[in-house]
């Protein structure tokens, strides 16, 4: 019998989540689908509800070793001013939630300022614009449903440019 921590211990030595040259196995990309419906909104519409994605955990165990693997290429590439793309630390919790290996490279998109810290640095440079007498411009951009409308195959270009390995991204 194999231990899982064996496996994942195995599996991160190589670096390699999957052996190179094959894809990520289909059955893996299957999920459990539950509709969970957002708070005090209309049960009667579908844009009421939030899925979620349930996935073995197997499933899970190669998606972190994926994400150990993505994520310093990314690191590398955001420049500080940009929020919404690295993990942050929040009272000792990352604040890294996947419900599957397609949202994590669909997306690529992980929670990293708040709105409360983009609204802060907002105040502050506009404060700083103030006092040394210069006019100020805001341009808001609303995103609904970004997740939706990556361009996979840009995506892939892109971390492909960021050298992550042709293996990892199949």
């Amino acid at each position: 019998m194999i231990q899982l921590r064996h496996v994942h211990i195995n599996l991160f030595q190589k670096q390699r989540v999957v052996p190179q040259g094959r894809a990520y196995p289909f059955i893996m990309k299957k999920a459990t689908i539950i509709p969970i419906m957002k708070p005090q909104k209309d049960p009667r519409s579908l844009k009421s509800y939030r899925p979620i994605a349930f996935t073995s955990r197997l499933c899970k165990l190669i998606e972190r070793l994926i994400r150990k693997i993505v994520l310093p290429a990314i690191e590398k590439a955001v420049q500080p001013e940009q929020l919404g793309f690295l993990p942050r630390v929040v009272y000792g919790f990352t604040g890294l939630m996947f419900t599957g290996l397609v949202l994590f490279l669909f997306a690529l998109i992980i929670v990293l300022g708040s709105t409360v810290d983009c609204l802060v640095r907002l105040e502050i440079q506009i404060e700083q614009g103030f006092h040394l007498g210069k006019e100020i411009l805001a341009v808001f951009l609303d995103m609904t449903a970004a997740f939706d409308r990556v361009n996979i195959p840009i995506l892939m270009a892109k971390l492909r440019f960021l050298k992550v390995k042709p293996h990892v991204l199949k």
